[in-house]
């Protein structure tokens, strides 16, 4: 498949948007189709964080959905500290580090149903996490050495639908019934905008780390075992999704969702939201200091995104029915 994405020009200052970004919206009643629809996006949604991309693929496939998906794992440290000597060290306890010893895989997703010219839009986030256990026969001298692990405060994310211009629509005109979210993901509806096409959620890093990692440490045994173990994979944080119309006259290879990612760590704020821009834009904001990163390029420095032609594309891969 053709790889469609070109850079994000960008022009002009960030705007931030402020809450109550969804006067004028007008709500729409859903059709028995849309709700159809909607079902089958969470069951894929749900499929892709148990079972993984192909097995969503396959699922999309066999219910008579076009999906496109493109995965970048962050090539760069994040949220590097110096230690104490001021020199950068290679397992900074307050990040999630670079992919050979942790790292975040951003994945996004565009799915089109070819009958109601509804497209779904969804990015899943997966964190690459480790940390070693140390045997001693002192309870209180065993337990993590931590190195690759989500904190403090929770990371923030973006879907943008109308940046530059307005490409779409939301597929009901109500927001709530138009976003969907799995995992330890929360969609921040007072710092959204339908009019600016800018939707926020919060991704739990801190809490999709105890739940990968507490397991592993509860069945250690600390006397039984006479060398260290590290231990590490993958976790899926979560996915957040929305699901859209075509909007204006507008090519469909202009016609692009964009996602962003901001990875937040070392909060020294209190208060602290996300906050979400146009030109697409993502930071972690509060009263004090908040330390973060954030991703909106793949490791070829391509801007995260998809086109509205990449959802039409026919299923080329090995879970594609035998007839489309």
């Amino acid at each position: 498949m053709a790889n469609r994405r070109t850079l994000l020009k960008t022009i002009g200052a960030t705007t931030a948007l402020g809450a109550g970004g969804f006067t004028g919206n007008v709500i729409a009643t859903s059709s028995k189709k849309v709700d159809m629809i909607r079902k089958e996006m969470k069951e894929s949604g749900k499929i892709r964080m148990e079972e993984g991309a192909e097995a969503q693929k396959k699922y999309l496939a066999n219910h008579g959905y076009n999906a496109v998906s493109s995965s970048t794992t962050i090539n760069r440290k994040l949220g590097q500290e110096s230690d104490e000597k001021g020199k950068e060290g290679e397992n900074n306890t307050n990040s999630i580090e670079d992919p050979s010893t942790g790292g975040i895989v951003f994945s996004i997703t565009g799915i089109e149903e070819p009958d109601e010219h509804i497209y779904t839009v969804e990015f899943h986030i997966t964190y690459n996490f480790e940390f070693t256990m140390h045997p001693s026969t002192d309870y209180s001298q065993c337990g993590p050495d931590h190195h690759s692990y989500g904190t403090s405060p929770k990371d923030g994310a973006g879907l943008f639908y109308k940046a530059e211009n307005p490409h779409w629509s939301l597929a009901t005109g109500n927001v709530n019934d138009d976003i969907l979210t799995g995992g330890e993901v929360a969609f921040t509806e007072s710092e959204s905008s339908d009019a600016e096409g800018a939707m926020a959620f919060r991704f739990n890093d801190e809490q999709a780390y105890d739940d990968w990692s507490q397991p592993k440490i509860d069945s250690y045994d600390c006397q039984e075992r006479n060398l260290s173990e590290t231990f590490s994979g993958p976790k899926v944080g979560g996915y957040a999704g929305l699901m859209l119309e075509p909007s204006g006259d507008y090519n469909e290879e202009d016609r692009e969702v964009f996602a962003r990612y901001a990875h937040a760590y070392n909060s020294y704020a209190v208060n602290e939201s996300v906050s979400v821009g146009v030109p697409p834009s993502v930071s972690i904001t509060g009263t004090g200091t908040i330390e973060q990163d954030e991703i909106f390029t793949d490791s070829e420095g391509d801007v995260i995104k998809v086109a509205q032609s990449e959802m039409e594309e026919e299923c080329t891969g090995t879970w594609c029915p035998e007839e489309i």
